[in-house]
This record gives structure tokens, sequence and C-alpha cells, in this order.
């Protein structure tokens, strides 16, 4: 099926193959459009080889600068890297105290209460004194501590992403300015 551009509208009018008439009507704009003769056969479109074919226009590319000029000049954001590791830093930081506090719910002394009756009996002293000393589990710590070693650390990366997110949506506005400040 042959493909013209319509003179009027300039959008692509498709006709039948052949073509034989004298004119058609374009679709877009109804207008008729008259043909002297068959459209001729659209040129076979060039296989496409991003290796070696070159960028019909090329653009005007920023000079290429240094990296250490990129990092004087505040062209380079140091930022989000510092932010990775501030992350890697509370990653630990929460796994750390979350295993903390799980090692100290299995060492919680129980507090036992004496009476003063037992303090004064013959050997209830040193009964009292391995009453004291007996260890005790504390679910309530423990669950502290898993919470902290799974909550601690997404919340961590929630922030540190919504930081970096600010730095991403920099390095877009900046790559759009230079887009349309070498567009020209």
């Amino acid at each position: 099926m042959p493909v013209v551009p319509c003179p009027h509208c300039s959008n692509s009018v498709s006709l039948p193959d052949p073509w034989t008439g004298s004119s058609y009507t374009c679709p877009h704009c109804r207008r008729v459009v008259a043909t002297s003769a068959p459209p001729p056969p659209p040129p076979p479109e060039p296989e496409e080889d991003f290796a070696t074919d070159p960028d019909p226009a090329p653009r005007r590319r920023r000079p290429s600068s240094s990296p250490v000029g990129d990092f004087l000049t505040f062209r380079l954001m140091i930022t989000p890297i510092i932010i990775q590791i501030v992350f890697w830093i509370g990653v630990v930081l929460c796994v750390g105290s979350g295993l903390l506090q799980i090692t100290a719910s299995f060492g919680v002394q129980a507090a036992v209460r004496a009476d003063a009756r037992d303090d004064r009996a013959p050997g209830n002293a040193e009964k009292q004194k391995a009453k004291d000393a007996a260890n005790t589990f504390s679910a309530l710590t423990f669950a502290s501590g898993v919470l902290t070693m799974i909550v601690g650390p997404l919340v961590i990366r929630i922030l540190c992403e919504l930081d970096i997110i600010l730095f991403k949506i920099h390095d877009e506005l900046k790559t759009a300015n230079d887009r349309q400040r070498y567009r020209t």
C-alpha cells in the first residue's frame, strides 16, 4: 500500500495498491487531492546499523571536564555517596543494637522480694542471693531487639532514598537545562 503526504494537511494517506485513480480524499482534512499519475513506490527503508551509522545531526556537547574540576566547581555531588555510607553505618548500628537487646533479654535478673522473716532465718540469706542471681527471659526485650533489627534498616533506607531522590531531581533538571542550552 503506497503512503503519500496530503499537500493540504501534511498527514500520511494510505492509497490502495495498485493506485489507478485520478484523485483521492484525505481522511484527515476531507479535501479532494488530484493526482496525475500513481504515486511512486516508497523507497525501501535502509537497515539500521547503529555501530557504523553516524549520528545524522551531531549535537554540541559540553566540553569534558576533569573530576577534580567538577568537584571544585560543585558540578559533582558527593552527598549521594555519603548518604550510601550513612545507610550502611545505620544498618550496622541497628543490627548491632538489636543483637544486644536480644542477648540482654536472656540475662534479665529476676526481681525477688525478700520477706524480713526469711532474712532472719539461718541459711535464708544464701538462698536469697541464689534467687537474686537467677536469670529469666524477657519476651518484651527480645521482641524489641527483633523489631530493631527489621524495622531500623527499613526506616534508614527510606530516609536515605528520600534524600537521594532530591539529588536525582537535581541531576535531571541539570541535564534538561544542558539539553536546552546546547540545542540552539
